[in-house]
């Protein structure tokens, strides 16, 4: 049996699903599988989702996705929209699997989420063999490919995590036991969790190039330079747990929807038309997060990569004198913000939306000159939109139809966990006829 150096009596582990979009589009389309496939940002921009085959060609995280296409030449690359409700409903379901088999789950982003497994290594069970659980019932219950990292504290479970990934001897499992030095020294500090790249310019002015040497320096220096966020990720390296499972999802602080238009834009109607709709999104969340917004911030902004146009970039923040979560309402101020910060003389590349200053229902400050709201409508809006999907009614303003301004995602895959029209079906006639 396989055991972790217990010392410390904690024991967590870091459970990724790998090339996240890419893994959810060959849920649906096996034909994608052994192909070079990138999942595109919005707009068809960049590559956000890379499979293996797309790596070894040597595609970037991040790379534009017509530069791709200039170094691959004629070999074939297949370019998908990001369909982000499907990778959503994914996501869900992958937490839900891993409820099963581990009660203490945090949901660290939508492809990774840390379980704490003490309970498991103080009863001394094979933490390798767990792991090996985690990977088959992942792949056979939702058919994605897993990494599992394991250590004594959730950075180093994200340090297992990347070995898991790097090392393909490992069948996608790392375990960081007693040997840590001999495996930190091959851990690059830039792949430290919560190593940016000020502090990676920073340790390496002083010669520091991997996770070793940075755990072994002096915690006074590292208190001072890095603050104690920094100190907490060296005591994390040396097997001190400094961050717990945080199993219940953080308060929203404010909620922004911003996205770049497919086309740029120069009239006010098209500006307004598509700020309504992103404020429409917020105000969905904001529904779901059973809270009310004080404050509303409104930006637009030119294309920052026409170097050889005027450029232009404006914001306003309206007070809202009792907080509400009335669309119709925060409607009113988007678009006398809009009408404030508009010029006529610009092409418009992005705008966005930001609900602020939320507070719960109870604590609500009433304005004795300012009458509450009816947000009977709004609620009516957001049923029917999270019944059925977003954009399934909206208000006028946000206009209809073909719009230059809305996003491009010209190659997105059906919605094939959320839309019945969308379902995949299968023929039973057509396996009977393969097995005849």
């Amino acid at each position: 049996m396989e055991s972790i150096d217990s010392n410390k009596n904690r024991i967590f582990a870091l459970v990724d699903v790998n090339n996240f979009y890419v893994s959810c589009e060959r849920l649906f389309r096996p034909d994608l599988k052994g192909k070079a496939v990138i999942v595109m940002s919005n707009n068809d921009g960049c590559a956000v989702s890379r499979s293996e085959e797309a790596k070894a060609l040597g595609i970037k995280m991040g790379m534009p996705v017509f530069q791709a296409k200039e170094i691959l030449g004629n070999k074939e690359l297949i370019t998908l929209s990001s369909n982000y409700t499907v990778y959503g409903d994914i996501s869900s379901r992958f937490q839900e699997v891993l409820e099963t088999l581990c009660s203490d789950v945090e949901v660290y982003s939508i492809d990774e989420c840390f379980l704490e497994l003490t309970h498991m290594a103080k009863a001394k069970k094979d933490l390798r063999e767990f792991a090996k659980e985690i990977k088959a019932r992942v792949e056979q219950w939702l058919g994605l490919p897993v990494c599992v990292g394991i250590g004594s504290t959730k950075t180093l479970a994200k340090v297992a995590n990347y070995l898991a990934k790097e090392d393909k001897s490992k069948q996608g499992i790392f375990l960081i036991g007693q040997d840590t030095e001999a495996i930190l020294t091959k851990v690059p500090i830039n792949e430290i969790w919560g190593i940016g790249p000020a502090y990676q310019s920073l340790l390496a002015s002083i010669g520091v190039s991997n996770a070793w040497e940075f755990s072994q320096l002096r915690k006074n220096w590292i208190r001072k330079n890095m603050t104690v966020v920094g100190l907490r990720t060296a005591y994390e390296l040396c097997g001190y747990a400094c961050y717990e499972i945080d199993d219940v999802p953080q308060t929203k602080k404010e909620i922004v929807v911003a996205r770049a238009f497919g086309e740029r834009i120069h009239d006010l109607d098209s500006l307004i038309e598509a700020t309504c709709t992103y404020l429409t999104r917020a105000v969905e969340k904001l529904w779901r997060e059973e809270r009310y917004a004080r404050t509303l911030t409104i930006y637009i902004r030119t294309d920052p990569f026409k170097t050889d146009e005027k450029q232009y970039s404006q914001s306003v923040r309206v007070q809202i004198p009792v907080a509400t979560r009335d669309l119709f309402e925060l409607q009113n101020y988007c678009i006398q913000a809009l009408k404030q910060i508009y010029r006529s003389d610009f092409l418009y590349k992005k705008s966005g939306v930001m609900l602020s200053a939320l507070v719960n229902e109870d604590q609500i400050q009433k304005d004795l000159f300012y009458g509450d709201s009816d947000d009977r409508i709004t609620e009516a809006v957001v049923g029917i939109n999270n019944r059925y999907y977003t954009g399934k009614i909206r208000t006028a303003i946000t206009g209809f139809g073909k719009r230059s301004w809305r996003m491009r995602r010209d190659t997105i895959s059906p919605y094939f966990t959320s839309n019945w029209k969308d379902i995949p079906v299968i023929s039973v006639d057509h396996f009977m006829q393969k097995d005849i």
